[in-house]
């Protein structure tokens, strides 16, 4: 509970300034707010106060991760198409497109396989109505691509059922490649879609069937994109070398440009395996630039999954298209988050006590977040609230949308693994004047100024103590910028000369016991 203290009916919150006996101290008091100092509040029991209480409102301490926020593409269809004519089978095809009138560049994103055990005949499953809900394709909108979302033969309602080539991971690958290229020549018909600007790319199974399309040799076929890509079989034995062997043999039949994504900590192709992969494609004549984008979080296959991704893999990619002559510059931004705060060193992340604003119940939020998944967020709010996101496309935006939609000003304090938050006044670096809690040390001030100090000790952060030579104190805490508020109240019945001596938890005072005027 924070206390507004208001005397001759004028309010100043959070704060105290103190320095001259008898007639000083009581002029000060007269002008400024003055809060928890008993010892002073005895000596001015004559006053009319006015105490009023600030409860802290609970806005948001919850994981959002179900409810994550994607934006919605400007149009989305369903589309049922066929495809190879040699094997005839009903597609369903999703087609998500950016804003206008169209013509776009052709993006054909190529789904991943769930992996479900079951007979060969099973359907795989995929969610149609979420197909394009990954990093990859929000990135080509904000780009101004369309994108189309063919859903292979056995997989979700298209038709058909999954070849059964299971130890030749080429053919299995060319027969998906038939069935793409069959789509591209539906699409291409359609007044939205610009057929000669095309690339093909997809994740896992899916960036290994883009693979397998630049051996058809198709001239609308720009450029490939292969998110990790790759097929496994468990019941073939050293299945990794099979893959290699079938990598060799598209590498061989394909002169299409293409870029290659893996992370070093992927479950499904760990770095030895598609480094091998790569350097048998490109032996054999392939165009393939690889892009290792390092660890990321316990699965680097999962990387589309967030929407801060597009900041590991986006300037490759522009890069790569740009080279192309290919759109590569962002025209939308809905469609991608904002970029990844900069640390402000404020902290270190798991320092509970130095998280600004909070309460004991508050804290316990501080803990869940730093348990939780990112991208995420940590929102604080003077003695209002906290809100912390975690996952989804953008939960730094989410959280600030909520606090604007409820009129409360909000700031980030983490943001995934770093602090981002700081005083808007710089504060000086800590010294080794003296300890924090040492109250005696303090220099000029009197009694009073030192029972203060201690007092001062008490109070939440961010919190700011200031002195001057002559005596004079104050101090603010609970308020965004507690350094500018406790000097601007210590200028108030004197020079300019007040000091800060301590922030927050550490002691800023120079090493000299005073500072030269």
């Amino acid at each position: 509970m924070v206390a507004w203290c208001v005397i001759d009916f004028e309010k100043r919150a959070n704060s105290e300034l103190g320095g001259l006996d008898g007639l000083g101290v009581l002029a000060n008091l007269l002008l400024l707010v003055i809060c928890g100092s008993s010892a002073l509040l005895r000596r001015v029991n004559f006053l009319t106060m006015i105490l009023i209480y600030s409860v802290p409102i609970q806005l948001h301490a919850a994981n959002y991760s179900k409810d994550n926020g994607w934006p919605l593409p400007e149009k989305r269809v369903i589309l049922d198409l066929t495809g190879d004519p040699a094997y005839p089978v009903k597609l369903k095809v999703g087609l998500v497109l950016p804003p206008g009138p169209g013509p776009f560049p052709l993006v054909i994103w190529n789904h991943g396989s769930n992996g479900r055990k079951g007979t060969i005949d099973e359907k795989f499953v995929v969610e149609e109505a979420n197909a394009h809900l990954n990093m990859g394709v929000y990135y080509f909108l904000s780009r101004g691509y369309a994108v189309a979302l063919p859903l292979l033969r056995g997989f979700g309602h298209s038709g058909g059922s999954i070849d059964r080539t299971r130890c030749r991971p080429d053919d299995l690958g060319l027969h998906a490649a038939a069935d793409i290229e069959a789509v591209l020549d539906q699409l291409g018909k359609r007044p939205e879609i610009d057929a000669r600007r095309v690339v093909v790319a997809g994740v896992s199974m899916g960036g290994w069937n883009s693979l397998a399309v630049g051996t058809l040799q198709d001239a609308r076929v720009a450029g490939i994109i292969s998110f990790f890509g790759g097929v496994r079989s468990s019941p073939c034995s050293d299945d990794g070398a099979l893959l290699v062997q079938s990598t060799r043999r598209f590498g061989s039949a394909s002169r299409v440009p293409s870029l290659w994504l893996y992370g070093e900590n992927d479950s499904f192709f760990p770095m030895p395996l598609w480094q091998a992969m790569h350097r048998a494609y490109v032996e054999q004549g392939g165009k393939a630039e690889v892009l290792n984008f390092g660890p990321y979080k316990s699965d680097s296959h999962r990387l589309l999954s967030d929407g801060s991704s597009v900041y590991i893999f986006g300037p490759s990619v522009d890069k790569f298209l740009n080279k192309l002559g290919l759109p590569s510059q962002k025209l939308f931004s809905d469609y991608v988050p904002g970029p990844p705060l900069p640390s402000t060193h404020y902290s270190a992340l798991d320092d509970i006590e130095a998280v600004p604003f909070l309460s004991n119940e508050n804290r316990e939020d501080y803990r869940r977040f730093l348990k939780s998944p990112s991208p995420r967020v940590f929102l604080i709010a003077p003695n209002k609230a906290v809100s912390w996101y975690s996952e989804g496309f953008d939960p730094l935006a989410r959280g600030l949308a909520t606090c604007e939609a409820l009129g409360i000003e909000c700031w980030p304090y983490a943001y995934n693994n770093d602090v981002v938050w700081a005083h808007s006044t710089p504060a000086p670096p800590p010294t080794q004047f003296a300890k924090i809690e040492d109250a005696a040390a303090l220099p000029y001030v009197n009694d009073a100024g030192r029972n203060a100090y201690k007092q001062f000790l008490t109070l939440s952060r961010p919190r700011a103590f200031v002195i001057a030579p002559d005596g004079r104190w104050a101090w603010s805490a609970s308020t965004p910028d507690p350094v500018a508020a406790a000097l601007a109240l210590c200028g108030k019945r004197g020079p300019p000369d007040c000091h800060a001596y301590a922030v927050d938890g550490a002691v800023v005072w120079p090493e000299s016991a005073a500072i030269t005027h």
